[in-house]
């Protein structure tokens, strides 16, 4: 016959098989928790990070090398875009190391999301074009040049 010291010990030793996944599960629980809060709090810093005025410009070329009487085409973007703040982008000569702003304005192509700059080569060689993208900032007009080399041949 069980005395009730045995009987005690063996309902508190049911009780801790138990207890101890419960209170295990209660712990990662906790820990998961707490690695959301600072995967949550890096998640938020990046996102203010990326809500910033850190505008950088993107220009990419199909291939920089086209032949006579082909088209050459280039493909200009910011890196972030705000949609109620479109940047204005003004095709530029490029000579001695210098922009020549021209009265050609690129527009924005809503579905490639990019600004795109096209034109048929008229002769051979190695050339370089720029632009310059303009955007208006908290009142200021920021501008980012861009210089682009490409290559003719026949």
């Amino acid at each position: 016959m069980e005395t009730k010291h045995s009987q005690l010990r063996k309902y508190s030793l049911m009780i801790l098989i138990i207890l101890i996944p419960w209170v295990y599960a209660w712990l990662k629980t906790n820990e998961l928790r707490n690695e959301n809060s600072k995967l949550r709090k890096e998640m938020t810093i990046l996102q203010n990070q990326l809500a910033g005025y850190s505008y950088i410009p993107v220009v990419q070329t199909s291939n920089s090398t086209t032949k006579l009487g082909n088209e050459y085409k280039a493909s200009i973007g910011l890196s972030l875009i705000d949609l109620h703040n479109l940047p204005k982008i003004v095709v530029c000569n490029y000579k001695n190391n210098k922009l020549y702003p021209t009265k050609d304005t690129l527009a924005y192509n809503p579905y490639e999301q990019l600004f795109e700059y096209k034109f048929k080569p008229n002769k051979t060689g190695t050339y370089k074009w720029g632009g310059m993208i303009s955007l208006k900032i908290n009142g200021f007009i920021r501008r980012l040049p861009i210089v682009q080399n490409y290559t003719v041949t026949n």
